[in-house]
């Protein structure tokens, strides 16, 4: 999940995106997207710095390195954005046209710095909680809370939810709309603009299928990180319907409970198309330990798609206990972990 990566290559797609917009579009609209993005991605860094005050806790060498680098990234592109639109403010200019119509650049960088600060919530907001960063860890405290919001369990899994899921309609909605901006540039087609962007939409179909399953788990959180639950299997059948006297399959699948309940597993990891799980008691038993002794951190966890966990009635099981007096390598993302933050 560790976005570190994925900001880097984030802030340089929204860099271009920024000065295309400069150059081709609306200089106004890429300075006032910097300066937007720059003031929230500012806000979340100070935010990150105060909770590690309150916790009064160290950022480790491995997290503080990446701290830097993310930051040093953001400003680079940030501030190329905003150098490029405020010197092109005001200034008369033929702007060549390429095919791409200028309100296109707008919504694409628009699109592209809320993806940005998605991310950014991830590394500065969800990170430092999950990988016990600021004292309290999932695996040894299930119930404690943490200085500010969010601070228990229950709302950080909430809220992991709810920015990916804002990061996924915005780009949607962003790619699809600067698809048909641009299309009814170049054409007047009845109707085409409409069917190019109808397609631009359908191309996130498989994405944006698990976003209602996703919205209703972040309203209501049946599988919490840090707790361990037992779960069912779940069967996955074609719905049917009965038109004219013959019986036909729809494509919609229906799901449905089936068996007994699986062992306890413990709740590793939430994301928009699924939920990863890592059996418990196997890390309760014995910690897994390379040939130096150093302990194994867990990074191949089961993966329970989001709209399968309704249909698999999750039932709350005990604790996890096998953190209670070391680390076990349940939580990849733990702060022990030197790894913790690079991509698994």
């Amino acid at each position: 999940m560790s976005p570190e990566p994925y900001v880097r290559g984030q802030a340089f797609v929204l860099a271009i995106l920024l000065v295309g917009t400069s150059v081709l579009g609306s200089p106004l609209a890429a300075l006032t997207c910097s300066v937007v993005s720059a003031f929230c991605a500012w806000g979340l860094r100070a935010r990150y710095h105060g909770d590690v005050l309150r916790a009064r806790t160290d950022i480790p060498p491995h997290r503080e390195r990446l701290d830097l680098i993310l930051a040093g990234d953001i400003r680079a592109a940030l501030g190329v954005g905003a150098v490029a639109g405020a010197l092109l403010v005001g200034v008369p200019a033929n702007r060549p046209d390429i095919g791409v119509a200028p309100a296109s650049l707008v919504l694409l960088s628009g699109t592209a710095a809320g993806i940005l600060l998605s991310s950014l919530v991830d590394w500065y907001v969800i990170l430092p909680r999950i990988s016990g960063l600021l004292g309290a860890r999932p695996c040894r405290g299930p119930d404690t809370d943490h200085a500010r919001f969010p601070r228990t369990w229950r709302e950080t899994t909430r809220w992991w939810y709810v920015h990916r899921i804002v990061a996924a309609l915005l780009l949607r909605f962003g790619v699809s709309y600067a698809v048909v901006l641009t299309v009814s540039h170049q054409i007047s087609l009845p109707g085409g603009a409409s069917i190019v962007g109808g397609a631009a939409a359908g191309s996130f179909a498989a994405y944006l299928a698990a976003i209602p399953a996703a919205v209703w788990e972040a309203g209501h959180p049946s599988m919490i990180v840090g707790r361990t639950m037992r779960r069912h299997d779940v069967q996955r059948t074609r719905r049917a319907a009965t038109i004219r006297g013959r019986r036909i399959a729809l494509p919609i699948p229906k799901r449905r409970a089936v068996g007994p309940l699986r062992p306890r597993e413990y709740v590793y990891d939430v994301a928009l198309e699924s939920v990863q799980l890592v059996p418990a008691a196997a890390r309760e038993r014995a910690i897994p330990r390379d040939e130096d002794g150093n302990t194994v951190y867990e990074r191949n966890p089961t993966k329970i798609a989001v709209r399968d966990v309704g249909p698999s009635r999750p039932e709350p099981a005990e604790p996890f206990a096998g953190c209670r007096e070391q680390c076990s390598g349940i939580n990849w993302y733990c702060i022990e972990n030197p790894r913790c933050f690079a991509t698994k």
